[in-house]
């Protein structure tokens, strides 16, 4: 990790390649602590988050349940909390969903 104050240093060379549903991905959100990444995606019937490991670019999860666009992804702690446009907002923690609340979509 970086210390606090300490400049963040941008690779200059490719670590990985992500692989994405062939509709591609619309957002992505790195964990707090650095080490995951939550890609939202567009499939054919569904739309899927993906999760891999930082650095090394491991996927670990996917994560199903959306059908419509995902608005945004945040992780609290070792959570991740989607939105989508398909009224639902959803907790999910170690590759499965926790739990499911109805949200509006405008």
């Amino acid at each position: 990790g970086r210390a606090p104050g300490q400049m963040c240093k941008i690779p200059k060379t490719e670590h990985f390649e992500i692989p994405t549903p062939a509709l591609g991905c619309l957002l992505m959100s790195f964990s707090n602590d650095g080490r995951w990444l939550a890609c939202g995606c567009v499939g054919k019937d569904s739309h899927p988050i993906l999760v891999y490991s930082i650095p090394d670019g491991t996927h670990h999860h996917t994560l199903t349940g959306h059908y419509n666009i995902l608005y945004d992804l945040k992780w609290y702690k070792q959570s991740l909390l989607s939105a989508s446009s398909d009224c639902t907002a959803r907790v999910w923690r170690n590759g499965k969903q926790e739990k499911q609340m109805a949200h509006p979509s405008f």
